[in-house]
């Protein structure tokens, strides 16, 4: 699958955890890969795609912004959203993905 057609999109906030979460979906049997530069996801074909916005560490405003613009890159139109937490939600970046605030 290309571009917005991927069964799986995934938004991380480091690569630790985007690395995590991709090959977990890909024990299940999905070609998954993980992207850090979303200008290369139109290009990317596989079943899943995790894109690491290194947000972890940003200020929130900054954080918000980066998921925001992943997921505008990752799911243009409606996508259904589900959030994976594997650790408190003390980065800006995470509160934004779990919150949905992006």
């Amino acid at each position: 699958m290309k571009g917005a057609d991927f069964k799986v999109i995934v938004i991380a906030d480091d690569l630790t955890g985007a690395n995590d979460t991709g090959v977990q979906i890909a024990k299940r049997g999905l070609e998954t890969v993980t992207v850090v530069d979303p200008g290369l996801v139109g290009d990317t074909v596989a079943d899943g795609i995790v894109l690491d916005t290194e947000s972890r560490t940003l200020p929130t405003d900054a954080a918000r912004e980066a998921v925001r613009e992943a997921a505008r890159t990752l799911a243009p139109g409606e996508a259904e959203l589900k959030s994976k937490k594997n650790a408190p939600a003390r980065t800006a970046g995470a509160q934004a993905c779990a919150t949905g605030t992006a």
